[in-house]
C-alpha cells in the first residue's frame, strides 16, 4: 500500500505549519525534494541489486527525513520501511517497496499536477 486510503500524498496544512505559507516557498522545497529523489532512487536500486543494505538504508534515511519535513505520509512510511529492511538485512523485502516508493511518488506528482489541496 502507498499511502492510507484517503489520505492526500501531501499534507499540506502541516507542511504550511513547519515552512509557512508562501506558495514559493513550498514550490522550492518540494523542487530540492524532486532533485534529490531523482538523484538518490537509482543510487538506491543500484544498492539493492548489489546486495548492499548498507548504502541502501543509508539513501532511504536521508530521503525519509526529507519526507517527513515536508509532510509526505506516504513517502516517509515507505523510506522508513526500506530503510528499516536494509538495516536488518533484509534485502528480499528491498524490491517491493521500491516499487510502492515509485508508485507513490507518481501519486504525489500527479496530485500536485492537478493542484489539489488535502
Amino acid at each position: 500500500m502507498s499511502g492510507k486510503k484517503g489520505e492526500a500524498p501531501i499534507d499540506r496544512q502541516e507542511l504550511a505549519a513547519r515552512v509557512g505559507a508562501d506558495e514559493a516557498v513550498t514550490a522550492e522545497l518540494l523542487g530540492i525534494y524532486r532533485e534529490e529523489f531523482s538523484r538518490k532512487m537509482p543510487l538506491i536500486k543500484q544498492a539493492v541489486a548489489a546486495g548492499d543494505c548498507e548504502s541502501a538504508w543509508r539513501l532511504a534515511h536521508g530521503l525519509k527525513g526529507a519526507s517527513g519535513n515536508l509532510s509526505l505520509p506516504g513517502l516517509f512510511r515507505l523510506f522508513y520501511e526500506l530503510e528499516r529492511a536494509g538495516r536488518e538485512g533484509s534485502s528480499a523485502k528491498m524490491p517491493a517497496l521500491i516499487e510502492k516508493i515509485e508508485q507513490e511518488y507518481r501519486r504525489l506528482e500527479e496530485f500536485l499536477q492537478e493542484g489539489r489541496d488535502s
